[in-house]
């Protein structure tokens, strides 16, 4: 089975590195600069969501609260370049799942959305 990825972020430079990590892994990912394109993306049922937590208009926490009401299954991981103190306050007051550092390394991406798809299912 293909691991399909929603990923999120308004760094097109970020987008453009991680999608093409991931898709040398085998997996289908669909990228999104802002909150209003991940709208039709959720209709292609992505397993896993990475969201960034500084979009404009709508931060990736309050983002993820509202995927996983209308998706509870799908796999909410927020993403941001703070520090991780401050991730992991963001997803316990949110519905996501756990989080990556954006300095995280490819391989380190990669084994996040796998461990924490194995831990969801």
């Amino acid at each position: 089975m293909t691991i399909k990825v929603l990923l999120l972020d308004d760094d097109r430079a970020f987008l453009t590195l991680s999608r093409k990590r991931l898709e040398a892994e085998g997996m289908t990912v669909f990228t999104a600069e802002s909150w209003h394109e991940v709208t039709p993306i959720l209709r292609e049922e992505p397993d896993i969501a990475l969201l960034d937590v500084h979009v404009p208009a709508l931060d990736g926490d309050a983002l993820a609260d509202i995927v996983k009401g209308a998706h509870p299954d799908i796999v909410v991981l927020l993403m941001s370049s703070a520090d991780e103190d401050e991730l992991a306050r963001r997803v316990s007051r949110s519905r996501a799942d756990g989080y990556i550092s954006k300095s995280a390394s490819g391989a380190e991406l990669v084994a996040a959305v796998r461990r924490h798809l194995r831990t969801s299912s």
